[in-house]
Order: structure tokens, then C-alpha cells, then sequence
């Protein structure tokens, strides 16, 4: 009593600052002791969960009867399994971190993280401040990015490795879960599959905010099943807490918002109502006090939740008032029930997802041996009876997450689907934990073959899948990387030399240039503003990227006739360079014949191999 007392005077701490706190974002402050308040409050309530608990921890409580195994032996050697499970992952998808399979949204986010201030932007308010992206986002993805970078560089490679540590999070919350249901070694099987899912494994080496909203909602998840037969004071606030943090992600993680309304009626089949509501309310209660000062920093600026939501599904703008214009409204279309057909074949059929440089070659999101071995393993998940419950858990949070899906615009991108790649590696392991399980028919060695053949084929099938669908993204004449492909010639042939770029304000070049080029000015604008300051400009020693080749090259002649054109680096781009410069690079050897527009080819006669400008990564 005396530890439940103690929790329940830090909750009531955390209500007092959190009141200051929303109390003051709402009337416009904002600094870095604001967030360090976020941030005691958030601590305070984690805290008050774990103190609650009788005996320090919830890991051993709960469990339903016949994965009571996940739990035994020492808190020392569980928390080294724990942290192994939670590494695994990590391996296949640094292995294949790749600059050409790269996105522009990965350095549009990593530059906002760059300039984010830790001390001055508002933690409450949307990044960026004013809408210069398509979207605006809550900063605590930007927050963390930054404290990364702080510690380990702004290289181009950091701006997908600092998505790492969620990936890991996302790992060690499967692992926790799946044990509770499965048991130990059941449990690695399912992080050792989700390590090498083919369509996982694609959709987490782009560094983007999805990482950030699977990790919570795999919090959420693990927190959800702990409190699902016990909907007490500690483990409902977890629930709070962690689901909260889904609504400060990306909306793929919003789902977890009617599912913490959903998981409580699944506790009524094995505890009394009241019990529940008062579980219910708890959670509502940590969720309120996570998200109040964000809800105050939107009063004060667009709310950005809505928003948010709205770009991704612009369907539901009349829910939340939002008034879309003519070309952001949805076009007219299949309805919700035909897009939601279209969002499911995307996991079998191949050509029906797929897009916005997120494409898996258009392949099929399962190859066929896996996604008939997922439909086996969900059958034999509800066999058994005494964690039937959990298992209708995950199960829920494949149907939403499709059911929601079937609102968002098509075609279906990987990423939208990231929130159901752990739970399929999760219905895989069903017939391996089938096998291993005490008291299963059969010689104990033939069943851990088996279990090991098994595992090899599912293994074998999604790194061949993963192959081929890379193979299908080449042949498809993916293009997301023309952006490094410049990048990198820049570095090479023009190092240190300020580059402006041809195109429009806010454009994603810029924001890739930034991580290649450190410490180089580079400036963005439209084609007609930096022609007319080239006009007026005496220097003739400048470099430009220009977008739309065709249509721009020819006006930048005319204001510089004796400008060079730089073509063959990319598809997209082309490069005006200054006559002086180019020559002293090797781009050219002699002044071109009267009346001859100077072009040159990619690769200069020296100080750039053909090897650099054609590298692609």
C-alpha cells in the first residue's frame, strides 16, 4: 500500500506540472526547459507505473497459463535475451543500407532535425514552423533525430542509421509480447523472422518517421497485452502513456487510438466491468497528460494533427473541419470498400502497390510460401485457448490497420503497411512454437528439425523475395536516387563550392545537398529568381542544378553565353557551371567556336573519374 501511495503522489505531481506546463505553451511560451518539463512529467508517470507494481515488475505477473516458461530462470539472463532479440534485427537491415535505395523524404526530415534547436524550437509546435513541406508533423521525431546527430555526425549514411534504435524498440517489444504468448524460444523465432521479412527489411532502410511510429505502437502493443488481464493502476498507465506516444508519430501509428478503447472489451471476458472501466479511465488519463501541452501548441498554430491525417486520407476533412482546396481533395474514385480490396491484394498480387518511390519493385508484399504459412500459423494461434484472447489482440490490429488503410489514397506505398510486418512474422512462428511446445506429439529431436527446416525455408524464401524485388525496383527505372547521383558529383568535382539549385523553395535537393556537402552554401529558389541575381551578378564563378533541363538550360545560356551546360549526370538534373570553373576542373580544354552553345559531357578530363561522376552508391 505504502508503494501504491507513493506512485499515486507522482501521478499527481505529473498533473500539477502538466497543467503548468499546457498552461504556458497555450499562451505562446517556448523553450528548452518547457520540453525538460515534458519530459519530467512523461518520467513521472513511467515511474508511478512501475512503482505500483507488488513486485517491481510486471514481466512476471499475468501470464496466461502455458507460457508461464517465457518467464522463468534470473531477471539477469532474461534482460541479456531481451536485449539479444531486440539487436537481431539490426544486422540484415544495416547490411542493406543503401544511397540508391534512398528517398527525398529521408534528408527533407533529416535537414528539420538538423535545424531544430534543442534549446529554442518548440517541442509543442508542428516541424517545419510554416508549411514549406506538403505536411507538418509533431517535433518529437525531429527531437530525437537531433540528439542522434548530435552524438554521431550528419552523414548521409547517419540520416538512415539513426532510425536504428526504433527498430530495435520495435524488436524487443515483439520479443516481449510473442514470449508471453509463445514462450522462450518461440519468441526468438518470431524476432529471428521479422529480422529478415523481406518487405520489412525494405521499408525500414529508408530513414523516415514510420520507424518511430511502429516502435510505439509495438510499445502500446507489448503494454496492452500485459494489461489485458489485469487492468491495473501500473500497467493501465503504461497503456496511457505509450499510446499517446503513437499519436505523435506518423497516422500510420493512430490506430492505436480506438484500439485502446477496443483491448479493454476483450478484458471483460476475465474481469468484472468495473475493474475495467477503472482501467479504461486510468489510460485515458496517462494519454491526456502526454499529448495536453502538444494540444495546447496546436491551439496555437494550425492543428497539425488534423492536418496531418487529412493530407494522408483527405476523406475525413469534414470530421475535423478542415477545408481542403480543389486539387487537395480527394479525386473521385473507388470507394472505401474497392480500396480496401486494392490494400489487401497489395499483400499477395504483385502490381497492385507500390508507389511514390516507396515500391518494392511493385512486388507482391508476401511471396507465396510465406503468406500461406501466415494464414496457417494465425489458424493454429487460436488453438490455443489460453492466450485465445491475445492472439484476437493481434489479429485486431491487423483488421484495423487494413480497415484504415481502405481511407488513405491510393496506391498503396510499403511504408502504410509497416505496422503489420511484426505481427506476420508473429503468425509465422505459430506452427515452430507448435512444434517445440512441451507435451507435443512426436520425438522431441524430430520436432526441433522440423522447427529448423521450417524456419530455413521461411528464411530462404523472403531473402530470395527481398532479391527480387530489389531486381524489380532497377528494372522499374527507379529514380529516387537521381538526387545522390548529383550529390556525389558535386562532392567530387566541385568540393567546397557554393551551389544554388534551379527549381522552387523548399525543394528536396536541398535538403539532400545539405548532408553531402557539409559546410557549403546552398541556396534554392525558383529558376526565374536566380536568373535574374545572375543577370545582375558580376561573378562569373558559380555552379547551378538545374531542374527541368530542357525547358531552363537554354535561358541560362542566354543570360551567360559562355556558361557550361554539364549533362549525362542524372535524368532529372542538369548543371550550368561557369566557363573559368568548368575549365579548371577539365570539364573543358578550349573556348567553343563562335556561336557553338558550350556543353559538356559528365566526366571532366580530370580531377573527376568516370568512375565518381557515374556513381550511383
Amino acid at each position: 500500500m505504502k508503494r501504491l501511495g507513493f506512485a499515486r503522489m507522482l501521478l499527481l505531481v505529473a498533473i500539477v506540472v502538466d497543467a503548468a506546463l499546457a498552461w504556458t505553451v497555450a499562451r505562446g511560451g517556448h523553450s528548452g526547459c518547457l520540453s525538460l518539463a515534458w519530459l519530467h512529467v512523461v518520467c513521472l508517470l513511467v515511474a508511478s507505473a512501475f512503482l505500483s507494481f507488488r513486485d517491481g515488475s510486471a514481466v512476471g505477473a499475468g501470464v496466461p497459463t502455458g507460457a508461464g516458461n517465457a518467464t522463468k530462470g534470473g531477471r539477469g539472463r532474461a534482460a541479456l535475451i531481451l536485449l539479444g532479440a531486440a539487436l537481431l534485427p539490426l544486422g540484415p537491415r544495416i547490411a542493406n543500407l543503401s544511397m540508391t535505395l534512398s528517398h527525398p523524404d529521408e534528408f527533407a526530415l533529416g535537414w528539420f532535425s538538423h535545424e531544430f534547436d534543442l534549446a529554442r524550437t518548440s517541442l509543442f509546435g508542428p516541424i517545419p514552423e510554416t508549411p514549406v513541406w506538403h505536411h507538418q508533423m509533431p517535433a518529437l521525431y525531429f527531437a530525437l533525430q537531433k540528439l542522434f546527430f548530435l552524438l554521431f555526425g550528419e552523414a548521409p549514411s547517419h540520416v538512415k542509421l539513426s532510425t536504428m534504435p526504433y527498430i530495435a524498440v520495435t524488436a524487443g517489444a515483439l520479443f516481449f509480447f510473442s514470449r508471453r504468448l509463445l514462450g522462450t524460444v518461440p519468441g526468438l523465432a518470431v524476432v529471428g523472422i521479422y529480422a529478415i521479412l523481406a518487405p520489412s527489411v525494405y521499408a525500414d532502410t529508408f530513414g523516415t518517421t514510420i520507424t518511430a511510429s511502429m516502435a510505439f505502437f509495438m510499445l502500446f502493443f507489448a503494454a496492452s497485452v500485459v494489461n489485458l488481464r489485469r487492468q491495473e493502476y501500473g500497467t493501465a498507465l503504461l497503456v496511457g502513456v505509450t499510446c499517446a506516444f503513437c499519436a505523435l508519430a506518423a497516422p500510420t501509428s493512430y490506430v492505436a487510438i480506438p484500439l485502446l478503447f477496443a483491448f479493454p472489451l476483450l478484458s471483460l471476458r476475465c474481469l468484472p466491468l468495473r475493474t475495467v472501466v477503472r482501467g479504461l479511465g486510468v489510460s485515458l488519463a496517462g494519454f491526456v497528460l502526454v499529448l495536453l501541452p502538444f494540444v495546447a501548441g496546436a491551439v496555437q498554430s494550425k492543428n497539425y494533427f488534423a492536418e496531418r491525417l487529412v493530407r494522408v486520407a483527405p476523406v475525413v476533412a469534414p470530421l475535423f473541419g478542415v477545408a481542403l482546396s480543389p486539387e487537395e481533395a480527394e479525386p473521385p474514385g473507388p470507394g472505401v470498400v474497392a480500396k480496401w480490396k486494392l490494400m489487401t491484394s497489395y499483400l499477395w498480387k504483385d502490381d497492385a502497390g507500390g508507389c511514390c518511390g516507396f515500391n518494392f519493385g511493385q512486388a507482391a508484399l508476401l511471396d507465396p510460401v510465406t503468406g500461406i504459412l501466415t494464414l496457417a500459423g494465425l489458424a493454429l494461434g487460436f488453438r490455443r485457448r489460453e492466450t485465445r484472447l491475445e492472439w484476437t489482440m493481434a489479429v485486431s490490429v491487423v483488421a484495423a490497420s487494413l480497415f484504415a488503410l481502405g481511407f488513405a489514397n491510393p496506391p498503396p506505398m510499403i511504408t502504410r503497411y509497416s505496422l503489420l510486418f511484426p505481427f506476420v512474422a508473429l503468425f509465422l512462428s505459430a506452427p515452430v512454437a507448435l512444434l517445440l511446445r512441451d507435451g507435443a506429439r512426436g520425438p522431441k529431436a524430430v520436432r526441433w528439425l522440423a522447427a529448423a527446416l521450417l524456419l530455413a525455408g521461411i528464411a530462404t524464401a523472403n531473402v530470395l523475395h527481398f532479391r527480387s524485388a530489389l531486381k524489380r525496383d532497377t528494372a522499374g527505372g527507379r529514380g529516387d536516387y537521381e538526387d545522390i547521383k548529383v550529390a556525389r558529383y558535386l562532392q567530387k568535382t566541385f568540393p567546397g563550392h557554393a551551389v544554388k539549385v534551379a527549381a522552387f523553395g523548399g525543394f528536396h535537393l536541398g535538403y539532400t545537398l545539405h548532408f553531402f556537402l557539409p559546410g557549403v552554401d546552398i541556396e534554392t529558389d525558383y529558376h526565374q529568381q536566380l536568373l535574374d541575381r545572375l543577370k545582375e551578378s558580376r561573378s562569373r564563378d558559380y555552379v547551378f542544378v538545374v531542374l527541368f533541363p530542357d525547358e531552363f538550360n537554354p535561358k541560362f545560356r542566354k543570360v551567360d553565353p559562355t556558361g557550361v551546360v554539364v549533362t549525362g549526370i542524372s535524368r532529372n538534373y542538369s548543371l550550368f557551371v561557369s566557363r573559368d570553373l568548368a575549365r579548371s576542373v577539365g570539364l573543358v580544354s578550349a573556348p567553343s567556336p563562335a556561336g557553338t552553345p558550350p556543353v559538356a559531357p559528365a566526366t571532366p578530363a580530370r580531377r573527376a573519374s568516370p568512375e565518381s561522376a557515374a556513381s550511383t552508391g
